[in-house]
């Protein structure tokens, strides 16, 4: 057959698909707008080691051998989540029509979770039992900087807690801004609700059906379709703007003679603003956090911020601004941890959104159109602070270290596991 009159076939069949599928969708009542979400994020470090590595047993033995510290791994995830209050006509069914460009063939389908029964549990213990009294402390730092801020520690003793002691800095933590709250709602609402509970019908991927992953070179850019029983068609193009952001790149992380850590990364484009934080503990009962946010309350930008939320996050320097390429954590705060924590480094990219029809300037009270969209890009590294796994990459930033030490010829390292030296501080 003519590749031609094929690929006129092809087309034509889609379609005659899509139609079928979006024909119970096309009349839209209170509350029909559907919502499609999709979630770039880009890993590196250990969580890029523990992305690629497939079930269990590839997780341990990469946290074992230290593949998930190589510093140049890099690994794609893609999240979507389709939501819908119309009625599907037949068994829900939806896909999503990717870009030859992201590597992951011609369909992906957007399964539809099967319903949770709850079954009643059992009580864990007798309710006449007394409570144990419960003890441990939380020691909170912020700040970037070689030494803690003046009033760090902020010290959280359970024990005191439960008899109602609460510290007046905890007491200021709940003294939020309304963009704050507005976060905190949205978070709140968001983990108790859920996808599958705020609508109808969902769609989700990864799903049990299909074990395809995004290769480390798929690219978003290009034309999406969604379509489905219970959606109409939705139609969005990407740019390279809009695409992954590219991988952290932690060009140093060393100890100073201070006895801070100093964490130094590249720039990354497009990224908004960035936030890290470190966890590690002290024993059995001593946890210490610590935030690179210049306030007690650690910034994060909330799920699909827009670009004027995550400015004002970076204005009250809750989260450190695009710029940035390096932040060190106090030697305070790395003491507490005895010298290792677990690091996490997020950047926040673009929220792009669309709709249909497209959102007016002035859009009156009730608008709902037919449907919206929301992409989001994140990246994320995540590795032990204190840990030294491996060389960075030449060519780090200017301000990751000394220079003259910089011109000292490299020492061949022995490679470590992940665990090596870890476990015994926690």
């Amino acid at each position: 057959m003519d590749k031609r009159v094929s690929l006129a076939a092809g087309l034509a069949a889609t379609a005659v698909a899509g139609i079928a599928w979006s024909a119970a969708a096309q009349t839209k009542g209170p509350g029909q707008t559907v919502s499609y979400r999709v979630t770039a994020d880009t890993y590196s470090g250990m969580g890029a080691g523990l992305m690629g590595a497939r079930g269990a047993g590839g997780m341990i033995g990469a946290l074992l051998s230290g593949r998930a510290a190589d510093p140049a791994a890099a690994a794609r995830l893609l999240t979507l989540e389709l939501g819908s209050n119309r009625t599907p006509s037949g068994p829900p069914a939806a896909e999503h029509l990717p870009p030859p460009a992201l590597g992951v063939g011609a369909s992906l389908p957007l399964v539809t979770p099967r319903p949770v029964v709850d079954t009643p549990e059992s009580p864990d213990r007798d309710s006449t039992e007394p409570m144990e009294k419960p003890k441990g402390r939380i020691l909170i730092f912020w700040g970037c900087g070689e030494k803690a801020r003046p009033g760090q520690p902020l010290v959280l003793d359970f024990a005191k807690l439960a008899e109602g002691q609460i510290p007046p800095q905890l007491l200021a933590m709940g003294r939020m801004n309304p963009g704050q709250m507005a976060q905190m709602r949205q978070r709140m609402a968001r983990a108790a609700a859920g996808a599958a509970g705020q609508y109808r019908t969902t769609g989700l991927w990864p799903n049990e059906r299909t074990r395809t992953s995004v290769p480390a070179t798929g690219s978003l850019v290009g034309e999406h379709v969604v379509r489905g029983s219970y959606t109409p068609e939705i139609k969005f193009a990407l740019a390279p703007a809009q695409d992954y952001l590219a991988p952290f790149n932690l060009a140093g992380s060393r100890g100073l003679p201070s006895g801070a850590h100093l964490l130094a990364w590249r720039t990354i484009p497009h990224a908004l603003g960035y936030s890290a934080m470190a966890f590690g503990g002290m024993g059995e009962d001593q946890m210490v956090m610590w935030s690179s946010s210049e306030a007690q309350t650690p910034g994060s930008a909330p799920e699909f911020a827009s670009a004027g939320e995550i400015a004002r996050l970076v204005q009250q320097r809750l989260m450190l601004p695009p710029t940035a390429t390096q932040c060190a954590v106090p030697a305070e705060a790395v003491k507490a941890m005895g010298g290792r924590g677990f690091l996490m480094m997020n950047a926040v990219g673009p929220t792009s959104s669309f709709s249909h029809p497209p959102r007016p300037e002035k859009a009156p009270p009730g608008w709902a159109p037919d449907w919206v969209t929301r992409v989001q890009t994140r990246a994320t590294y995540s590795g032990f602070l204190g840990a030294d796994f491996a060389d960075a990459e030449d060519g780090g930033a200017d301000t990751a270290g000394d220079p003259a030490e910089a011109r000292q010829p490299a020492k061949k390292k022995r490679k470590r596991g992940l665990l090596d030296g870890v476990l015994k501080p926690f």
